[in-house]
């Protein structure tokens, strides 16, 4: 086992790390879209489903569309919602409204 993706933040790592020939035996299966739809990512997985590994003329052009279409959803998910700050990371995007409100100490 090279790796586990436990979300998409994980997955968006794993194929921009695994050999070449990791990344096409899993793309040609159509590996990654299943994982991406059993967990419901239903419009990030028929982007990727698409892809067929004769669609680019290398595997790291593979590699970066595939993890370029992670980010765009990651990015799309975190639009409009706010979250509080305290303890966490700088936001990269937002998360959804904690407790129904906005935080009086945002």
């Amino acid at each position: 086992v090279i790796g586990r993706a436990r979300d998409l933040r994980d997955l968006q790592q794993l194929v921009m790390e695994i050999p070449e020939e990791v990344l096409f035996y899993h793309g040609e299966r159509n590996r990654l879209s299943k994982w991406m739809y059993a967990r419901g990512l239903f419009s990030l997985a028929a982007t990727v489903r698409k892809l067929h590994n004769g669609s680019f003329d290398s595997i790291d052009r593979m590699r970066e569309f595939i993890a370029q279409a992670i980010r765009e959803y990651r990015i799309l998910q975190g639009y409009g919602v706010v979250m509080r700050r305290a303890g966490l990371p700088p936001p990269q995007g937002y998360q959804r409204l904690l407790c129904g409100h906005v935080p009086a100490d945002l």
